[in-house]
């Protein structure tokens, strides 16, 4: 029994070094690489209530928006599907604020199907390669970097962290989300999916 126990801490002990190694790697990711253009800026969807970006999801859409009026990107990809029932996809909402912010409908892209950040990151590469765009930054919440940057690696898709700034990250939100990123990225580790 004693044996067993022992055992049982150890196994703990293993996981929980493990978990604090990789809460460590993303949130020690860099949290911007070398500034440098790209064709396009894919901005990965959030949650949106009511048709309406959530305050989080907004940033990155006006982070996105303010790359592409500073000629740093050319085109805007919005992903995200269908989450909360609304009658608009994530990657719909995106494209409505930018229309609605003066961005022709030319230089914007939708991926409105995917419902994770992989698939988002696979219909972004086809999208790219469709429109002859050769890298992109990847815009989003900046402890989701780390799993994004690698995703891209895996896909041969050139890309960039460009963590979008943010005035309403706290401590308690910034906590949840490294738990969040923590299960993700293990899991992506894992699974490669």
């Amino acid at each position: 029994m004693r044996r067993l126990v022992n055992t049982f801490y150890l196994v703990g002990f293993i996981v929980c070094v493990w978990a604090i190694f990789l809460a460590l790697e993303i949130s020690n990711f860099p949290s911007s690489e070398v500034r440098r253009d790209t064709g396009a800026a894919i901005v990965l969807g959030a949650t949106v209530l009511d048709n309406q970006p959530t305050p989080f999801f907004e940033e990155r859409i006006k982070y996105a928006i303010h790359l592409y009026r500073q000629g740093r990107v050319e085109k805007l990809i919005f992903t995200g599907g269908h989450k909360d029932g609304g009658h608009f996809s994530e990657a719909e909402v995106g494209r409505n604020y930018a229309l609605d912010q003066g961005v022709p409908i030319e230089d914007i892209f939708l991926d409105y199907l995917s419902g994770t950040t992989r698939a988002s990151l696979v219909a972004a590469r086809d999208i790219m390669r469709s429109q002859g765009i050769h890298s992109a930054m990847i815009i989003g919440h900046p402890l989701l970097m780390r799993r994004a940057m690698a995703m891209a690696k895996d896909l041969q898709l050139q890309a960039f962290a460009e963590p979008a700034p943010s005035q309403l990250d706290t401590i308690l939100h910034q906590a949840t989300v490294l738990l969040q990123e923590i299960y993700f990225y293990q899991r992506y580790l894992i699974l490669r999916a």
